[in-house]
């Protein structure tokens, strides 16, 4: 990956998404889902990018739904961030292919697309 996807720092402060909406929510955590599905089948998936891709899944799994269903559940938000940071290390660890490609693409040409939306759009073709 290009050094200039680096941020100096991030704050990740769960109270920060309290009020975001249970749309964007969702296509937040598949996008999260999208980066260790990808990273975990690239033809340079390692051990360690497949490890952070399960607990990924696990934790999304567990905390969306509470999250969708109580949007101040503090608990909840706090454990998609923590996905969502190590979604990150998994494609640093072993890069994306194609749906990040295409939905990049997509989502310059029908701008009021949401990235999250787009990947859930493109990832079951390109999976197949």
């Amino acid at each position: 990956a290009s050094p200039v996807i680096y941020p100096d720092f991030s704050i990740n402060d769960p109270t920060l998404l309290a009020s975001t909406s249970a749309f964007q929510t969702r296509f937040t955590a598949i996008d999260a889902l999208n980066h260790v599905t990808e990273a975990t089948t690239t033809s340079i998936a390692t051990p360690w990018s497949t490890t952070l891709g399960v607990e990924v899944a696990n934790l999304v799994y567990h905390f969306l739904p509470r999250a969708l269903e109580n949007p101040k559940d503090m608990v909840a938000r706090y454990w998609l961030h923590y996905a969502a940071a190590l979604g990150g290390m998994a494609f640093d660890e072993s890069l994306l292919h194609i749906t990040h490609a295409a939905e990049h693409t997509l989502s310059a040409y029908v701008t009021d697309l949401t990235h999250g939306l787009g990947l859930a759009l493109i990832q079951p073709g390109v999976i197949r």
